[in-house]
């Protein structure tokens, strides 16, 4: 699906434009704005013939991006400037937030449940923090993307609230944005005290 057609949700997220689009494995990175606020967003494209040729994640049965952590951002543009192979690209929000709050919430060694289970395992909580008002947890785990017993060591992501499924769902089921491997590095190098 081509990332800039992805719109949702339309009430808090307003599209800027794609800065990067892997198309080996179908990812890409978009600036935005998210409640008016300059933010990092990243999905899976998805491509058709797919099971969700729609990609992920998706929120209403829409095609959605999921945004980062301002914590991750700054990693997340530096890795986007290496696989781009230029120093001179500049991302136009220039108002990113960056860095890690002095107390993390981390809920380390919890177990991580995802859905579908048959394509993830061996998952834990390794690192927590709050960021506009929610919980974001990160986790790692083995991850079997097309079911064919090829498993990965991954990170993944959840925009976590009490109460509340949290980002990105699945009906009632809780499920984590998978990272691609391409930035797997730079987000474990920017977390503090490195545990994964």
């Amino acid at each position: 699906m081509d990332p800039e057609a992805v719109i949702n949700p339309k009430d808090r997220w307003q599209f800027g434009e794609t800065i990067y689009k892997d198309t080996d494995t179908e990812w890409s990175v978009a600036e935005g704005r998210w409640k008016n606020e300059p933010v990092l967003a990243i999905r899976w494209n998805g491509k058709e013939g797919e099971p969700n040729p729609s990609g992920h994640p998706f929120t209403g049965g829409k095609p959605a991006w999921f945004i980062l952590p301002a914590a991750l951002q700054a990693a997340i543009l530096n890795e986007i400037k290496k696989l781009k192979g230029t120093a001179e690209f500049s991302p136009k929000l220039t108002q990113l937030k960056a860095g890690f709050s002095p107390s993390h919430l981390a809920k380390l060694n919890e177990t991580a449940e995802f859905r579908p289970p048959a394509k993830w395992r061996s998952t834990k909580v390794i690192y927590g923090d709050r960021d506009r008002d929610k919980e974001w947890l990160l986790a790692k785990g083995q991850w079997d993307r097309d079911k064919n017993d090829d498993w990965r060591d991954v990170l993944a992501i959840r925009w976590n609230k009490e109460g509340e499924l949290g980002f990105p769902h699945r009906g009632e089921w809780k499920t984590w944005f998978i990272f691609p491997c391409a930035l797997k590095a730079a987000i474990r190098a920017a977390i503090p005290n490195e545990t994964a």
